[in-house]
């Protein structure tokens, strides 16, 4: 059974409250000082203070709550918008290398699509390759800027382009979908199609979710 340990408990909580993110990447930060300043409590009890003067102490020494809240913030908007760019990345891969699979052998017997159509398909391939290339290199940038540490800003900027360019793809994909089915009314009965828009459903799903989480993390 945990010791009961209310100046640490009081601490932490003080310092969860100015901090603002994803709740499991901010759970983790939290976890990681609540260990160091038991730690830290306990080798001042070792050395012959009391156990609640020696958890004082430690909380003491690891500083203000403000004065750990921009790190602390830096730290949970920089891995948001990693955790954000990872997800595109793979959603990129995976739309941009299986979408044709939903057409092939489709028999269509819609109107020949017009150029603006066609435009719009190869527009969308571009946008997912653009946003894919963005978000790769905003993970390596932002591997790179952790060793010398990365100010909110930079997180904020990469994060929010990146959500911008998510809901364009979502807007255009989603315009496709509904113009072939405007076009072809037995698209909504061709198994490969109605597959797609599924996972397609899926993905922004959980890009959403991460989209959600890098923006509380940067705001």
């Amino acid at each position: 059974m945990p010791v009961p340990a209310p100046e640490i408990d009081d601490y932490l909580r003080a310092l969860g409250e100015r901090l603002h993110g994803p709740g499991r990447l901010k759970a983790d930060l939290l976890a990681e000082a609540r260990g160091s300043l038991e730690d830290a409590a306990e080798a001042y009890e070792e050395g012959g203070l009391a156990p609640a003067a020696a958890r004082r102490r430690a909380v003491a020494d690891f500083g203000t709550p403000g004065e750990l809240v921009p790190a602390y913030q830096a730290e949970l908007a920089a891995s948001g918008t990693r955790i954000l760019a990872v997800r595109i990345v793979v959603v990129a891969v995976v739309l941009l290398s299986s979408a044709d699979l939903m057409w092939q052998g489709a028999p269509w017997t819609g109107p020949r699509p017009p150029a603006a159509y066609l435009a719009l398909s190869a527009l969308l391939d571009l946008l997912w390759i653009l946003t894919g290339l963005l978000a790769a290199g905003a993970w390596l940038g932002l591997r790179y800027a952790a060793r010398r540490g990365t100010p909110v800003r930079l997180p904020r900027l990469l994060g929010r382009s990146m959500a911008v360019c998510v809901g364009l793809a979502a807007v255009a994909g989603a315009t496709l979908f509904t113009w072939s089915i405007v076009m072809w009314d037995a698209a909504v009965r061709w198994p490969p199609l109605l597959i797609g828009m599924v996972a397609a459903g899926v993905a922004f799903g959980w890009l959403a979710g991460a989209v959600r989480g890098c923006l509380v993390g940067t705001r």
